[in-house]
């Protein structure tokens, strides 16, 4: 009985420690965010997050995307994004024109 008990509480244990985990996502805005910032954020999130969830991280950072990185990220495949391993790899890609852009504008000046 004590088995089941203890396979219970670590079970809910999991569930508070990766409901922390979810409301951590950060949203991104290239007008107002950092791309270099998010990316690693996001980076450390995908090594934090249980194998279980890492299949829904990349499609809930897409929808806190925003502005015109919303118009880039409603265009992607989402079984690509949903790919435990790949997905953010995905999605930082798509989102990596903001950081060419930041590193041309910091060059110009």
């Amino acid at each position: 009985m004590e088995t089941s008990k203890s396979m219970s509480e670590g079970s809910s244990e999991d569930k508070t420690a990766a409901a922390g985990l979810w409301s951590q996502l950060p949203s991104f805005d290239p007008s107002v965010d950092d791309i270099r910032e998010f990316t690693q954020k996001v980076r450390f999130l995908h090594g934090v997050f249980p194998a279980k969830d890492k299949g829904n991280l990349a499609p809930r950072l897409a929808m806190m995307c925003r502005g015109t990185a919303w118009s880039q990220v409603r265009q992607l495949d989402p079984t690509k994004l949903t790919d435990p391993d790949e997905g953010v790899n995905y999605l930082l890609d798509a989102l990596s024109m903001w950081e060419e852009t930041s590193e041309l504008k910091t060059f110009e000046l």
